[in-house]
């Protein structure tokens, strides 16, 4: 699978597009903000994006995404566990971090752990990784990992804010790091990297 990676405000959040060709369909992941500039990518590349994939429901992950899922008619995914949370500007932390409310509408699918998201011959695996909020997941592809704000280069993710839990989040790096060691890692922030090159940090 190609990936194509957006970096976007308010802090620099991770969107991306990822798709098996040009011309194709593609999932759009993360889409924090600038629906604009999401969809002059997928316009460029001639894609027909399928669904909209949230890896958790923190403000800077979700703020374009009903735009989004309005201008392609395409529905909108996230783990139950935060389900709640993007549609509360409370619980999503918009107000408190930026003063502005970001709050969504009710997801069309609500993920578990160990459900299957298909795009053409691709198969994403959903793996739930609670900690940094109560949904957080991570999208597994065979080569590849979508990791949210579980694993960063070189880091993990906060468990302060409200949902958040340490003991958890210890748990969902070590079964993360438990996935093949050459898969790519494209996390919500920062630089890619990959599993094997996070293990120095946890084993």
């Amino acid at each position: 699978m190609k990936v194509t990676t957006i970096p976007l405000p308010p802090i620099m959040t991770n969107c991306y597009v990822a798709y098996e060709r040009e011309g194709g369909k593609c999932f759009i992941i993360d889409p924090a903000s600038n629906e604009k500039e999401i969809i002059g990518v997928i316009k460029s590349k001639s894609l027909t994006p399928s669904a909209i994939l949230l890896t958790h429901g923190h403000f800077d992950h979700i703020g374009a995404a009903d735009k989004l899922r309005e201008y392609y008619s395409i529905p909108l995914y996230v783990h139950k566990d935060d389900g709640e949370m993007i549609r509360s500007h409370h619980a999503n932390c918009s107000m408190a971090f930026t003063g502005t409310s970001v709050e969504l509408r009710q997801a069309d699918r609500l993920l578990e752990d160990g459900d299957v998201i298909k795009l053409d011959d691709e198969e994403l695996f959903v793996m739930h990784t609670p900690g940094h909020s109560p949904g957080s997941c991570v999208f597994v592809g065979n080569d590849f990992i979508f990791s949210g704000d579980t694993v960063f280069k070189g880091t993990y993710g906060r468990y302060d804010l409200p949902g958040g839990d340490f003991q958890a989040l210890f748990s969902s790096v070590q079964r993360i790091m438990a996935l093949d060691p050459t898969m790519t890692v494209y996390p919500g922030h920062n630089e890619e990297t990959s599993i094997g090159e996070e293990r120095k940090y946890y084993f």
